[in-house]
């Protein structure tokens, strides 16, 4: 994600700052919208825990520390996975609506169960189609 700060023009933070700065907002924000807290999707219900080993240096962030930071820095973000038919997702923060803008989205692949990487945007001259469109219209959104 600190990578993609860069491309969308937004204050830098390296990604130990991200770190403890998503850490500390879940903490502080440990529910979703719907009144649930989030220790029902960690192992055990070990949100002390669970936060403890997300502070750590080298520790991979799942959805959770995603939909964190999403939150957190009130930033869109086109998540393309592995999975297939549910390649593409487009999260919002709680806040906003789906803006569709890809020049305003942060770009992430998703290895499942593995890694998230730092995607860059293709320009191509074929199709004046956005790159969100283009991706909506090659997997689907959420099928």
């Amino acid at each position: 994600m600190s990578d993609q700060l860069k491309r969308l023009n937004m204050p830098e933070q390296t990604a130990a700052q991200l770190r403890k700065a998503v850490v500390e907002y879940l903490r502080a924000h440990p529910t979703t919208p719907d009144g649930d807290h989030l220790k029902e999707f960690v192992s055990h219900r070990a949100w002390d825990t669970y936060l403890k080993k997300m502070s750590t240096p080298g520790t991979w962030g799942d959805w959770i520390v995603l939909w964190g930071l999403v939150n957190m820095l009130s930033v869109e973000v086109a998540l393309v996975s592995s999975l297939g038919q549910n390649a593409l997702r487009i999260i919002s923060p709680d806040s906003s609506k789906k803006s569709q803008d890809i020049g305003s989205m942060a770009l992430l692949g998703h290895e499942a169960e593995y890694h998230y990487h730092s995607l860059e945007p293709v320009v191509s001259t074929r199709s004046s189609q956005s790159a969100v469109d283009f991706l909506i219209d090659k997997y689907g959104e959420e099928k």
